[in-house]
């Protein structure tokens, strides 16, 4: 789950559109409607291209192909 944090560059945007100010600990931080949406797409034999986050930067660095598979195991 951690390549679907949204990043630090996404929080600073919450904090200076709507004032709100979310951390890493919080489940807003991650992009759970991406990740569902991904999980769904490999259930339905679809490949996806799951976001790579860079924990040195805070932020997604760029996607890399999912293929489906049999088994998804997802930690």
């Amino acid at each position: 789950m951690d390549d679907y944090y949204r990043g630090i560059t996404w929080m600073q945007q919450q904090r200076e559109q709507y004032g709100k100010e979310y951390n890493f600990d919080q489940p807003e931080a991650i992009n759970i409607p991406r990740l569902q949406e991904h999980l769904s797409m490999l259930k339905q034999g679809e490949s996806i291209q799951k976001p790579i986050y860079c924990m040195k930067s805070s932020e997604p660095i760029g996607t890399e192909t999912i293929h489906p598979a049999r088994l998804i195991i997802m930690e």
